[in-house]
């Protein structure tokens, strides 16, 4: 009986407010779940999510709860994401058009990046070549030495200096043939991530993609980090975990950043993830989750399924 009455006295309050259009009507749900509609809402009631209605009875805005202390918590950390998944898809945008303005073809890239290893290879083996003569050097000079010493005479402070000097100048080389062949091992890294991102980029031109914020976000965040070694393939798994939950298209991806397509539908969920690196050298991986901003989109990204789709991916790396 209470509850025809209450269904009754909500159709009273619509007829009334659809009579005095410039008077404000709203719709809320206390911690009982009972509902309720007027034109004020009382100062005990403030803290609930409440809905503005217009004369139609229609949901035309949307005032959220008050927030916990966590749930605070959580939208300045999903503030911060959205600030860096911006500036990481600017970036990688420019990135992706300068590459397709240098490069005609993948043998392009590979002819540029086979050049500058040349060049390296060059100076690997001249400095090599000098290495060897100083290493000889170094004996010759070390011998004069031994023979001072065989002798019982004092090592001369020539004999002393051209050994100091030798061997500082062997040390060096030997540091500059570890850096040359280091640039070689991060140029060949490079030319095969250019030709996979060249690739992927003329099977899939350039769009416009942009990181959707106009809905609400789930308090729910994914989190998890990997040592650089284990990168590549946690950060696989965690590709196949987003394209097998998210029920929007794939709009970007990168090695650091994937994007999904703005909800279509309230039930719609926008996933995203990010990888950066983190102050102890580790990377950090970002799961995070967007809705439509309406009723049933907010209720999606609040409802049970939603925060374990964090919880799940957070086990990924254990």
């Amino acid at each position: 009986m209470n509850k025809i009455f209450s269904i009754f006295l909500a159709f009273c309050f619509l007829v009334i407010f659809s009579q005095a259009t410039s008077a404000k009507l709203y719709r809320w749900k206390d911690a009982n779940g009972d509902f309720y509609y007027s034109d004020k809402v009382p100062p005990k009631d403030s803290k609930f999510e409440r809905a503005t209605l217009n004369a139609e009875g229609r949901t035309i805005a949307i005032e959220d709860a008050e927030k916990t202390p966590h749930e605070l918590s959580q939208l300045e950390k999903i503030k911060t994401i959205q600030k860096l998944k911006k500036a990481l898809l600017t970036k990688l945008l420019a990135e992706d058009s300068a590459l397709l303005k240098t490069f005609q073809s993948e043998s392009d890239i590979e002819a540029l990046v086979k050049s500058k290893i040349e060049t390296f290879d060059s100076h690997i083996k001249i400095t090599t070549s000098q290495s060897n003569t100083l290493k000889n050097q170094l004996i010759t000079y070390q011998k004069s030495a031994a023979n001072y010493e065989r002798s019982g005479k004092r090592i001369s402070s020539k004999t002393l200096s051209n050994i100091k000097s030798a061997q500082s100048q062997y040390d060096k080389n030997l540091a500059d043939i570890a850096g040359f062949q280091q640039h070689k091992a991060s140029l060949l890294n490079q030319l095969e991530r250019d030709t996979a991102r060249f690739k992927l980029l003329k099977k899939q031109p350039l769009r416009n993609p942009t990181v959707f914020s106009s809905g609400v976000p789930s308090f729910a965040l994914g989190e998890i980090t990997c040592a650089t070694n284990q990168c590549p393939t946690v950060w696989a798994a965690a590709r196949n975990y987003l394209e097998k939950n998210a029920n929007t298209k794939l709009i970007f991806e990168s090695d650091s950043l994937l994007l999904t397509a703005s909800p279509k539908k309230n039930s719609d969920r926008n996933l995203s993830l990010m990888a950066r690196t983190i102050d102890d050298g580790k990377t950090l991986i970002t799961l995070d989750i967007y809705c439509s901003d309406t009723i049933q989109g907010r209720q999606a990204c609040r409802n049970p399924e939603t925060s374990q789709l964090a919880t799940n991916f957070n086990k990924l790396n254990r």
